[in-house]
Order: structure tokens, then C-alpha cells, then sequence
């Protein structure tokens, strides 16, 4: 179970650090709706929990 929660803990981090670099570098907008948005469920433009 802690590897479980490690590796979650993880994943929620990659995911804030990627909404943090779309909020904060021009131009990230267009790439992280069209390359990570496409068949993922993490929405990672959208606030809240992935």
C-alpha cells in the first residue's frame, strides 16, 4: 500500500508542475490541449484532482 501512495503522490505532483508550466509559459496552451489532453483523463488545463 505505501508504494501505492508514493507513486500517487507522484503523479499528482507531475500533474500540478504540468498545469504550472501551462499557466506560466506562453504559448503551452495550444501543445498540452492537443498532446496531452487527447485520450487522457487527467485534463491537465483544468483545475482540481486528476
Amino acid at each position: 500500500m505505501d508504494d501505492a501512495v508514493a507513486t500517487q503522490d507522484t503523479v499528482t505532483q507531475l500533474i500540478a508542475a504540468i498545469r504550472q508550466v501551462v499557466r506560466e509559459v506562453g504559448g503551452t496552451a495550444s501543445v498540452a490541449a492537443d498532446r496531452l489532453s487527447s485520450g487522457s483523463a487527467a485534463g491537465f488545463t483544468l483545475p482540481g484532482n486528476p
